[in-house]
């Protein structure tokens, strides 16, 4: 895989971005089934989203669909986050090029700002995207 250029930029891009924190799993889940079909547009089911007891980072697994997250970092900013690696590889597993859209490029970012405004509000999506527009579209190109 190619070097994720983008990815230390986009950590830059969330600090300063208010979100509220979970409160449980359940409730994660049952914000996640509703609005995964509907206002993400996305088919199919979610992925699954479990806590990792032990992480101190949270990732996005595609082989098993799955969103872990560390207890330490309890916001639905960091869900917006790994939901949206999730989309970027439902949208385009079955693209050939696929270097274009691993990691943090422009089209993870362009999918962010969607999902943040879905599920943290247009404030925090306003000001993720205006972070985000510093970041060249290509970079390492």
């Amino acid at each position: 895989m190619a070097k994720d250029y983008d990815r230390e930029r986009v950590y830059q891009a969330e600090k300063g971005i208010s979100s509220l924190d979970w409160d449980s799993l359940a409730e994660l889940r049952a914000v996640l089934n509703q609005t995964w079909n509907h206002a993400l547009g996305q088919m199919g089911n979610p992925p699954m989203v479990r806590t990792r007891r032990f992480a101190t980072i949270s990732t996005y697994r595609k082989l098993t669909n799955t969103v872990s997250l560390s207890p330490t970092d309890k916001t639905m900013l960091t869900l917006a986050h790994e939901l949206s690696h999730a989309i970027v590889h439902n949208e385009t597993k079955h693209m050939y090029d696929r270097e274009n859209v691993e990691g943090h490029g422009a089209r993870f970012r362009e999918t962010y700002v969607i999902v943040t405004h879905v599920l943290v509000g247009p404030d925090a999506a306003i000001q993720l995207g205006t972070n985000f527009a510093g970041i060249p579209a290509a970079v390492g190109s």
